[in-house]
């Protein structure tokens, strides 16, 4: 955030639900985190009406960074947003449980759909509203996906492509951080992820 700031960008940084300092019974993992998303962008236009805004999230942010994309490309708010960049997303809530299970040698089966439907019923929503490859095909804006090379909880293979070919945007790019593991992009390659994101807006700007 600094690094943007120093770059010329407003920044406006939250916390979700359940995390730093902000209240919640449980975390959802990014499906009810989409209206902390949705309240941030109230926020900044509030601050600054006249600025046009980017989203921007990372592994279960990225996620809700998402859902609210898509729910928001219909909203008066839409006009504000000018693009989204999304760093280590998963594909789904369903998907992101089997591979975890994997992850941790557990049996998929029986566990995983065990897992799901516990933890979707517990936080009261249908696993199948929580899908990304869903949301990007709503999703009009720019975007730009980022991961890393090394990342065994959302593999670029399984993971970053997927979700890359599914957006409609045709406005969309991808960049991988060798030596990445989950969101540390950042931090493994920190002149190359700023050169990215400023890179990317710059041709937003040009248009």
């Amino acid at each position: 955030s600094i690094d943007l700031w120093k770059q010329g960008y407003g920044v406006l940084l939250y916390d979700l639900r359940r995390h730093g300092k902000s209240k919640a019974e449980f975390s959802s993992l990014g499906f009810y985190e989409r209206h902390d998303v949705a309240a941030a962008l109230n926020c900044a236009i509030e601050l600054a009406p006249e600025n046009k805004i980017v989203l921007m999230g990372v592994s279960m942010g990225a996620a809700a960074t998402l859902m609210a994309s898509a729910e928001l490309a219909d909203s008066p708010q839409a006009e504000k947003i000018i693009a989204v960049i999304a760093e280590s997303s998963f594909l789904s809530f369903e998907h992101t449980v089997y591979h975890h299970c994997k992850l941790a040698k557990i049996p998929v089966l029986p566990f995983a759909p065990v897992l799901t439907y516990l933890t979707a019923w517990r936080m009261n929503f249908n696993p199948s509203h929580f899908d990304l490859l869903a949301a990007l095909r709503k999703i009009p804006y720019p975007i730009l996906f980022i991961g890393g090379t090394e990342d065994r909880r959302m593999p670029t293979e399984t993971v970053l492509e997927p979700l890359y070919n599914a957006a409609i945007s045709n406005k969309k790019s991808k960049s991988l951080v060798g030596g990445a593991s989950h969101g540390r992009a950042y931090e493994t390659a920190r002149t190359l992820y700023i050169k990215t994101l400023t890179d990317f807006l710059a041709t937003l700007e040009k248009n």
